[in-house]
């Protein structure tokens, strides 16, 4: 698999689904910036206009063409990106905070990038929370802070496949804090995404997973119902995990309208 970090293999992906004339707008962004770094400013929020948000596939599969086209302008900008991310995150839209997101994972090392992540993790767009749980975040967030915004996903209910570095090597603190959200979910009647499973099997917590189990035998007939489902979607969970509501979804369709209820 070709790696993320791989710039011609980028350069080759975002071209292949802009815009007519997109790649060619790019090409000479780029080396404008490289002239004069500061003209990132200006290019910066021209690149959905320019160059599209399609999909990109292989490695970047979860990032579209205006991701690829503002990585590689900050890439462009040497060195001094990190002085530049700041405001081209505050002031921008979400395509271009999720692009400054995007590409801290690909950029290397960012003193700013850190308070970035955590702004976005404040907010209630799915776009950015997913954005934000990619490997840099990942890296400088705290444990808890990691734990945090894998819960604020199950509850705007995006698919915890768009967050694999997040969910990766799942703490037990994270899998009973998502068995307490299936009791809630359970209790209410209300039915749960089976992507929640793996990370609760992952360090299985007896008590809350007692708890629904025993709401099987409730005399609340929407509560015995939604416990019963909840334990054949765990035992269904391998299989049947990002196939059902928005999770056969990308990032880039997510929207804040998409948040639960």
């Amino acid at each position: 698999m070709t790696s993320r970090t791989d710039w011609k293999a980028l350069a080759e992906a975002v071209r292949a689904v802009a815009r007519p004339g997109g790649a060619e707008w790019l090409d000479r962004a780029v080396l404008d910036i490289v002239i004069e770094p500061e003209r990132v400013r200006t290019a910066f929020p021209a690149v959905t206009r320019e160059v599209g948000s399609a999909g990109l596939g292989g490695a970047w599969s979860d990032w579209t063409a205006d991701d690829g086209g503002r990585a590689m302008l900050l890439h462009a900008v040497g060195d001094a990106f990190d002085g530049e991310i700041g405001d081209l995150y505050r002031f921008g839209d979400t395509a271009e905070r999720r692009g400054v997101l995007r590409s801290l994972d690909v950029l290397g090392p960012s003193a700013s990038g850190g308070a970035l992540v955590r702004d976005a993790l404040r907010t209630n767009d799915p776009q950015l929370v997913v954005a934000a749980l990619g490997h840099f975040g990942v890296s400088c967030l705290t444990h808890a802070e990691r734990d945090h915004g894998v819960m604020k996903c199950v509850f705007m209910e995006v698919p915890l496949v768009l967050v694999p570095a997040a969910t990766a090597a799942p703490r037990p603190e994270l899998s009973r804090m998502l068995a307490g959200f299936v009791v809630e979910r359970v209790t209410a009647g209300r039915a749960v995404h089976p992507d929640v499973w793996p990370l609760i099997d992952a360090n299985p917590p007896t008590g809350e997973l007692d708890a629904v189990l025993a709401m099987t035998s409730s005399d609340v007939p929407e509560r015995a119902a939604a416990a019963r489902a909840a334990l054949a979607l765990r035992s269904r969970a391998t299989s049947n995990a990002g196939s059902e509501g928005i999770a056969g979804r990308g990032v880039a369709d997510l929207a804040p309208d998409d948040v639960a209820g």
